[in-house]
């Protein structure tokens, strides 16, 4: 161990950055070389690299003082748990570093950004049997637009077993008819359990809490925020197709509550299934989710009427070129949402190109 630990000495000098940062340490390490150990250096040693924040290099020498010269460092307790503590802090703070971000640009058209009813008009019948036409207004109607986003994500790890993600994304939109949409979120996640705080900002601005659990194949969670509290739990699970496709799916049950037409609350319930599967880089999604309102909808335009909803996404992913650390893809995403309501109901497809690097 000492002719290994001269020979450690010198490769650490010669490594180590900033010659003036280093000047205490190269004084010890000489001393140690041409003088021996002794636990009062060795200690030393450990403080000076402390000093400059290298809890790996302090844990070695504080390891090498514990085990040869035991009675000195059980003597000068209170200034071992000292120095520990501050390794431990080192440690810590290179540990909640940021692991690792990228960033993402898009640009894309979007057949219904609004996400608008088709319907020019509205033909109604009240409670007391009169037939009523309403024109829909150009803000509840389908728009196209094409748009241009931004996107950045970022993993802290902040103990082995939990780490933190931000994310924050931007959608302008190009017609001036269609609101841009702004959101973001920091979350904590464990192996089974995420917590995470979000903020969205379209026609006016959310923020709430998200919360998902998971043990196995069972999951469960909720989000709460001032316009809508959802609660849910399901199954999760993949299988493979002749043995080389790998197919994920989930199957949830809902129940949901928002703000109704009346300035009530209404509540909903529902059930979603989902399919996931990746081909050779290519990703397909498909989700069909149903949904139904306890409550009526509108007693005077829509009397004795519970909307009621099938929603099925479908989302493809398309590499197009990627490097070891950049890639682009062609992303499409269809949607098709069948209300009883049929002024609730729309469609539209969106195409986009996403350029993502990880941040320098």
């Amino acid at each position: 161990m000492y002719r290994s630990l001269w020979f450690t000495a010198w490769l650490l000098i010669a490594a180590a950055p900033g010659v003036s940062a280093m000047t205490a340490v190269q004084a010890l390490e000489t001393e140690l070389i041409e003088e021996g150990e002794s636990p009062t250096l060795l200690f030393e040693l450990a403080t000076a690299y402390a000093d400059l924040n290298d809890a790996e290099t302090a844990r070695l020498y504080l390891g090498y003082l514990k085990t040869t010269f035991p009675t000195f460092f059980n003597e000068s307790d209170e200034a071992i748990r000292r120095l520990e503590a501050r390794i431990e802090s080192i440690e810590r703070a290179a540990a909640s570093r940021m692991d690792s971000a990228i960033y993402q640009w898009s640009a894309g058209v979007d057949s219904n950004a609004s996400q608008g009813t088709s319907l020019s008009q509205l033909d109604l019948q009240l409670a007391n049997g009169e037939k009523l036409v309403l024109a829909v207004n150009d803000d509840s109607r389908e728009q196209q637009s094409a748009y241009v986003g931004a996107k950045a994500i970022g993993v802290w790890t902040l103990t082995p077993d939990l780490k933190m993600r931000g994310t924050i994304e931007h959608l302008r939109y190009t017609d001036s008819q269609v609101a841009s949409i702004t959101l973001g979120s920091l979350e904590l996640a464990s192996e089974h359990q995420s917590l995470a705080v979000y903020g969205f900002e379209r026609f006016g601005s959310r923020v709430g809490l998200a919360y998902r659990g998971q043990a196995e194949q069972l999951f469960w969670g909720g989000q709460f925020d001032s316009d809508d509290r959802k609660v849910f739990a399901g199954l999760t699970g993949d299988f493979a197709i002749e043995s080389s496709v790998p197919v994920g799916w989930s199957a949830q049950m809902f129940q949901q509550q928002s703000h109704g037409l009346a300035g009530g609350s209404d509540t909903r319930h529902g059930l979603q299934l989902r399919a996931g599967v990746s081909v050779d880089s290519m990703v397909l999604d498909y989700s069909v989710e149903y949904g139904r309102d306890q409550g009526l909808y509108d007693p005077i335009f829509f009397p004795g009427v519970r909307d009621s909803y099938v929603w099925q996404r479908l989302n493809v992913l398309i590499p197009l070129a990627a490097s070891v650390d950049r890639r682009i893809d062609l992303v499409t995403a269809y949607n098709t949402k069948d209300h009883e309501v049929s002024i609730n109901s729309w469609q539209g497809i969106d195409f986009r190109i996403v350029f993502s690097a990880p941040l320098q």
